[in-house]
């Protein structure tokens, strides 16, 4: 979802139609904290940001799951949040993938 939010954030036809920004400023702040001194700019910046770490060398994950009824692998799903903690999520290997699932 913040990826969605990200690339719509950076499409020219939300950045300069007052109408669509504000309707998606409005839709994010449901979902975000928006500060009351961020402006046009450094939302879009905030999109731009967003939307490249998504594509290309970004990583995408989800934390990982046993099954497909969502039940968590705990071992992996620890590893997986012991990464994000300390910042080395370069090491993720094989516990990021998109649907959670082992390789």
């Amino acid at each position: 979802m913040i990826g969605a939010i990200g690339a719509k954030a950076t499409k020219p036809s939300t950045i300069f139609n007052p109408v669509s920004y504000s309707a998606m400023i409005n839709a994010t702040a449901k979902s975000l904290s928006v500060g009351k001194e961020d402006s046009l700019l450094s939302f879009a910046r905030f999109g731009w940001t967003l939307s490249r770490s998504m594509a290309g060398s970004g990583l995408n994950c989800t934390v990982p799951i046993a099954d497909m009824s969502v039940q968590w692998d705990r071992e992996r799903a620890l590893a997986y949040f012991g990464h994000l903690q300390n910042g080395s999520t370069a090491q993720l290997g094989e516990l990021c993938t998109k649907d959670g699932m082992r390789k």
